[in-house]
């Protein structure tokens, strides 16, 4: 197939600017002393990521910089270089040389007439940089196949200034073709135009502000026919005849807006050939250069998803041909020995689920060695031999995911960085909101499958309200809205179901009453929105280390208080078995409502005089009534002032339990500071 390189030297272009603003930004924070490790792996994957894309496209001079910088981040990462005013303007050179490099091939659009890189400066990374010359502890992926080097020069190179890259073409078609020499002139209406960018963005997010205006005109609908069924049986006539108008008016907008929504969208939209289109040349270039026979078939390139997520997915894409072309095709002779073709197999596909677009990558290698990772967990400190001996096949393949993990035991072109998967996963969780899933057998090859949305501009969300919680699911997500009552519901194997066409759907209960629930509850939202399991414990993980934290900023003064907190009026107080009750404890205070008379009890007023707590929280709906209750006009807490109102959002934040509770406990421990300070 032949190639256009000019297009994908654009997009290099584009990608490699953004990947040296972060390399940037990331010397910006080491400057100030505020990056942290997961930092510095950032800043790693945009250097290993330039490398590995300037290789593909053989464009040697940005190589031979980007990969010195990546030895040089690579010995932070690990710990063997400490890093100083000095290696900080080292670095400050490179990424200014790159960009530098990036500008000329912006300009002369030709790899060919790319300058050659600073030869003094990539003799100065290279020693700092300290490479190692014997087998590493760090994971790997594959990276491009080598190029060989162009001469470097001791002078700097004088870089033109750049030029802005072209725009892409938005909607089909081609370049016309040059007419014969004898053809009569002819004037001929262009089929295509270009439109920036940020023009194409804005008139997106503009649909979107239509589609909030009429949501809230369906809710002006509602209210009309909510007054109506007040006012009974004779409305008056005008009332009934504007309240028909507008639900027309309505229906018809809908149906307009709707239209507008899917041809607004289909010109953000482009086919995947983009992406897939080297994945054959990248298969065969990287078979020859480690000693082995790959076929790659590529099917489902016509499918079009949003520009935004294509300009991400070349990462991922790359990666995943690498790891199956380096780590899962077996040499030749392997495979001969066990009964397989000579040639490998790769196979790259693409196909469209509703609103999702499912891409497949398959190798016919020798699949994932669990065991090996396994001991590699044990091997790296990451788990203990019983913790690791326990897991099952799909956690011990979730773990190929960590930042520098891998069976690999050397470093070389191809493999043993511990960047790839890491790539992966952090662009197709976090930035495509999507999920990885793989499935490997021993001996038959693995399957890497990303689920994609089809556009990240603007997505379609069902809200629904649990006991005021607010629960979002993206129209993805969403096959079918049922609507059945409570008794509907039956108790099954320890849990509830309902029957939905003669067929046993399980309820999954939205009802957390204490931490563990909320975790339960993050857990079963996660399995229904097809997210990984790691990433809800992720969720979970954070909300726990915020309310550690918290707990770290308090005073020793109010550690060991006494509290009430009081939900709502009656007067309802939580009680130290609650939610409410569980974080308190976290904070070192000490709950006046014993365990043993449930999560959020009524209490006699009474009950509170006679435990003389400390200090006192309640919401503003409760606050203006305390002095009016009989004998707390005597209580210590309320004569010093030990209390804390909250705000009705407060309160909102404190009584319901989720991904909020860390903000809960901040507010709890920002009233303890208040109540112990002198």
């Amino acid at each position: 197939m032949a190639l256009d390189l000019q297009k994908f030297i654009l997009r290099f272009i584009e990608e490699a600017r953004e990947h040296l603003g972060r390399l940037g930004e990331g010397l910006a924070q080491l400057d100030a002393g505020h990056s942290d490790r997961e930092g510095v792996n950032a800043l790693f994957r945009s250097a290993h990521t330039i490398k590995g894309s300037s290789r593909m496209l053989r464009l040697a001079s940005i190589t031979a910089v980007a990969h010195q910088v990546e030895e040089v981040l690579g010995s932070l990462r690990e710990g063997s270089q400490t890093y100083t005013p000095a290696l900080g303007q080292l670095l400050y050179r490179a990424v200014d040389h790159l960009a530098a490099l990036v500008d000329a091939l912006a300009q002369s659009g030709n790899a060919a007439s790319l300058p050659p890189a600073d030869e003094a400066l990539c003799q100065a990374l290279a020693q700092a940089g300290q490479p190692a010359t014997g087998p590493q502890e760090e994971v790997g992926q594959v990276a491009a196949p080598p190029v060989p080097a162009a001469p470097l020069q001791a002078a700097p190179v004088a870089i033109p200034a750049p030029a802005p890259a072209p725009a892409p073409l938005v909607g089909p078609g081609a370049a016309p073709a040059v007419a014969p020499a004898n053809a009569p002139p002819q004037l001929q209406a262009a089929q295509t135009v270009r439109v920036r960018l940020d023009k194409l963005d804005g008139l997106v997010k503009l649909m979107g502000e239509v589609v909030a205006s009429h949501a809230r005109l369906r809710q002006r609908l509602a209210d009309i026919q909510a007054l109506l069924r007040e006012l009974g049986e004779a409305p008056p006539p005008a009332l009934l005849v504007f309240e028909r108008q507008l639900k027309d008016d309505v229906q018809v907008q809908e149906g307009l807006m709707h239209e507008l929504h899917d041809k607004t969208l289909v010109m953000r939209m482009l086919a995947l050939a983009i992406v897939f289109e080297p994945a054959a040349r990248l298969v065969r270039e990287l078979a020859r250069s480690v000693g082995k026979e790959v076929e790659c078939q590529v099917s489902g390139s016509e499918i079009e998803l949003d520009r935004q997520l294509i300009d991400q997915l070349a990462d991922p894409i790359i990666h995943l041909i690498r790891n199956a072309v380096d780590h899962g095709i077996e040499p030749p002779d392997v495979r001969r020995a066990a009964g397989k073709p000579a040639q490998g197999h790769v196979q790259l596909s693409a196909r469209q689920d509703g609103g999702w677009v499912v891409i497949e990558l398959s190798d016919d290698g020798a699949g994932i060695a669990l065991q090996a990772v396994r001991d590699k967990a044990v091997k790296k400190g990451l788990l203990s031999a019983d913790k690791a001996a326990a897991l099952s096949d799909q956690e011990a393949i979730d773990l190929i995911f960590l930042p520098g993990f891998s069976t690999s035991s050397m470093i070389t072109d191809l493999s043993g960085r511990g960047v790839g998967m890491d790539v992966v996963k952090q662009t197709v969780l976090d930035e495509l909101q999507g999920s990885v899933s793989v499935h490997t057998r021993s001996g038959m090859g693995t399957t890497f499958s990303l689920r994609l949305p089809l556009s990240l501009a603007m997505l379609r969300v069902l809200l629904v309200q649990v006991q005021g919680q607010a629960f979002g699911f993206t129209a993805q997500h969403v096959a079918e809205l049922v609507r059945l009552p409570r008794s509907a519901l039956l108790p099954m194997a320890e849990r509830e179901a309902v029957i939905v066409r003669n067929e046993f759907v399980p309820v999954v209960a939205l009802e957390p009453k204490t931490h563990a629930d909320v975790q339960r509850v993050l857990g079963k939202v996660a399995l229904v929105l097809g997210v990984p399991p790691a990433r809800a414990q992720q969720v979970w993980q954070d909300i726990d280390r915020a309310m550690d934290e918290s707990a770290r900023s308090l005073p020793a003064a109010a550690r060991g208080l006494r509290v009430y907190f009081e939900v709502s009026p009656g007067p309802y107080g939580a009680g130290a078995s609650s939610f409410i009750g569980e974080t308190l404890a976290r904070l070192g205070a000490r709950n006046i409502i014993p365990a043993e008379l449930g999560p959020f009890p009524k209490l006699n007023p009474e009950f509170i005089v006679r435990a003389n707590p400390d200090a006192i929280l309640v919401g503003a709906r409760s606050s203006g009534e305390l002095a009016s209750r009989p004998g707390w006009d005597a209580l210590p807490a309320v004569r010093a002032q030990r209390l804390c109102v909250f705000s009705p959002s407060e309160s909102d934040t404190l009584v319901r339990p989720g991904p909020r509770m860390q903000e809960g406990a901040r507010l709890m421990a920002q009233c303890l500071r208040k109540v112990a300070a002198p």
